[in-house]
């Protein structure tokens, strides 16, 4: 094509747009449109763990520590059942290696309860950012 070819095209192009107009959306189709997208958007909720789970999986492992710290030897915790006599396990002690100062026991327990109540704290805090 030519130059002056090209520009008759052009004068014509725009005098029909012109003409014609262009479409423009109602007043209504941005509202509809945006609570279309909220609608498919949103989402419920479900733990995978409810919260009486957690709770019995906290008591669990808070019971399990206490009762590994306070009864370390092997020997106490048979006694304490009345059955050291009844049973003999040999000379196997799982925690005779271990041995926690109080202040390293305190501080494990601090940590421990400060990342149980960050967790939940994070987790409230993520899911407010989506509502």
């Amino acid at each position: 094509m030519s130059a002056d070819e090209e520009k008759k095209l052009d004068d014509f192009t725009r005098k029909v747009i012109y003409e014609v107009g262009l479409d423009k959306p109602s007043n209504e189709f941005m509202d509809r449109l945006m609570i279309k997208i909220q609608k498919e958007q949103s989402y419920i909720y479900t733990p995978l763990i409810k919260k009486r789970g957690w709770g019995v999986i906290a008591s669990f492992l808070t019971v399990s520590i206490v009762l590994l710290i306070k009864f370390s030897q092997r020997d106490s915790v048979l006694k304490g059942y009345g059955i050291s006599d009844k049973i003999e396990l040999g000379e196997i002690n799982l925690f005779e290696k271990f041995h926690f100062s109080d202040t390293t026991t305190i501080i494990l327990m601090v940590a421990l309860a400060f990342i149980l109540i960050q967790i939940p704290l994070m987790k409230r805090m993520y899911f407010n950012q989506f509502k």
